[in-house]
């Protein structure tokens, strides 16, 4: 077994743990997928991981910067900020993903790790 990509995939990991937290696999396999293809849509997305709508939807409300209101109005982040989920200039109904500046320094940082 090679235990030099075992050690990398764990430093990877490590990476996203001490910077945004627990997550799921899934919101790390969408996560990365933003990342390799900037300006994907949830199509895009769905037919690339094979998703559900809901799943994606749930995934990238969670990886941008989900706002909540409690039962008193009051608003709270609760996503990671690490996309920015934006309308398609070319069609407002559909919308467009690519990463924040912390989502860009997570990936900048995990490719380090892979040199």
């Amino acid at each position: 077994m090679e235990t030099k990509s075992i050690e990398k995939w764990f430093e990877s990991i490590e990476i996203i743990r001490t910077m945004v937290g627990t997550m799921p696999v899934q919101q790390i396999s969408v996560f990365t997928y933003i990342a390799l293809n900037p300006g994907c849509t949830s199509p895009d997305i769905e037919k690339a991981l094979d998703m559900k709508q809901v799943a994606v939807g749930r995934s990238v409300r969670k990886l941008s910067d989900l706002v909540v209101k409690n039962r008193d109005g009051v608003r709270t982040k609760t996503g990671y900020e690490l996309i920015v989920n934006e309308p398609d200039p070319e069609d407002p109904r559909r919308h467009i993903f690519h990463l924040t500046k912390k989502g860009e320094r997570i990936i900048g940082l995990v490719i380090d790790i892979f040199g």
